[in-house]
């Protein structure tokens, strides 16, 4: 059996904190729809979308150093002074779009992983044929892409 940490951004997160009486500070520029860097949003997304779980956050409060915006209710507010879509919407989109995504892996009768590193390590081994058998264990077709130098 394998230790799976609870995480939110990236931080490991005590299995004996009790989330839903936490409040979130998120520090970051992510809200503004409307820069290039499209990995900042998915970033932020992630975090909601881990945040509204059952044991989620009290609330979820944002700061935007670039702006210097602090925001106290993120989830009721516009993703940029551009764009008048409230982050909440987003969210949603995201979330049919993964439930989608899900429902459409459930149907495939073959399933490609796509390797993107060049470790050769027994761990990485391990898990690599532990998660080949058990989607083969579910009569499905397995195959194994590596790409890298």
């Amino acid at each position: 059996q394998f230790y799976v940490p609870r995480t939110i951004g990236g931080l490991e997160i005590p299995n004996d904190l009790n989330l839903s009486k936490c409040t979130l500070l998120y520090i970051g520029d992510d809200l503004d729809i409307d820069s290039n860097n499209t990995n900042a949003h998915t970033r932020l997304l992630h975090i909601l979308l881990r945040c509204n779980s059952s044991d989620g956050m009290q609330s979820l409060w944002s700061y935007s150093p670039l702006h210097k915006r602090f925001i106290a209710d993120i989830l009721n507010t516009t993703l940029s002074p551009t764009n008048s879509t409230a982050v909440s919407t987003a969210l949603s989109r995201v979330l049919r779009r993964r439930y989608f995504l899900i429902q459409k892996a459930k149907l495939s009768t073959t399933i490609a992983i796509l390797i993107g590193t060049t470790s050769n390590s027994y761990s990485f081994r391990r898990l690599l044929s532990r998660t080949r058998n058990r989607i083969q264990s579910t009569g499905r077709t397995v195959y194994t892409f590596a790409v890298g130098k």
